[in-house]
């Protein structure tokens, strides 16, 4: 026989632990069953679907982006600046926020694995519309506005010269307005991949990114 000293240390280094954990988890299997059955219908409702998105103001007085899912409102900022016209195709929704210095930047989020990437960094950016996780928008630049790429890889000027506005991204399909000669607004098509004149990628910290989504102060 074990002594009863010797069962009493086994017991409460060993037996009584793995007895809790058992029981937590038996207590926990139906909450993680729905979780990961409802990622998993998330996943493939999105494989031929766009889920609904919108902004609203939040508790902290800035207006928040949100998409909903079986009813409920899944806020994906919490920012101390405001959010807006966002833009979502399958998996990703895209917005404008006015971060740091009040100038509008581009926003890019996954549904599914809940990461944010932030795609400009100067002047001001608007007007976001994202297809198959590639995002086109409009930048300020010397005095007019300009057509942006971000190609799943890094950031490219489509335009330069004359004003271009309205860009819009189907696939690997871009549509702008260009002003003529005349002061027209003609629509314009871009073919991916085609010539641009590239711009080098972001370079911010995943810190300075965390604090202007609000992740810390």
């Amino acid at each position: 026989m074990i002594p009863n000293s010797r069962f009493i240390i086994l017991a409460k280094t060993w037996i009584i632990p793995l007895l809790i954990s058992v029981i937590v988890f038996a207590i926990a299997r139906p909450t993680l069953a729905r979780i990961a059955g409802g990622n998993a219908g998330l996943t493939e409702f999105l494989v031929s679907n766009n889920i609904k998105i919108g902004d609203e103001i939040g508790a902290n007085g800035f207006r928040q982006i949100y998409y909903i899912w079986q009813g409920n409102k899944n806020f994906i900022t919490n920012t101390t600046y405001s959010n807006g016209h966002p833009d979502t195709e399958g998996e990703y929704i895209t917005w404008m926020g006015q971060s740091l210095g009040g100038a509008w930047k581009i926003f890019l989020y996954h549904i599914l694995t809940g990461i944010t990437t932030q795609l400009s960094t100067s002047s001001n950016n608007a007007n976001p519309k994202v297809s198959k996780g590639k995002v086109v928008w409009e930048r300020w630049v010397g005095g007019g506005w300009q057509v942006f790429l971000f190609d799943g890889v890094r950031v490219l000027q489509l335009t330069e010269g004359d004003l271009s506005t309205d860009p819009n991204i189907e696939g690997d399909s871009v549509t702008y307005s260009r002003k003529n000669a005349a002061g027209d607004l003609q629509r314009k098509t871009h073919s991916i991949p085609s010539s641009a004149s590239a711009i080098a990628p972001p370079t911010v910290t995943p810190e300075e990114i965390a604090k202007e989504l609000g992740a810390i102060p």
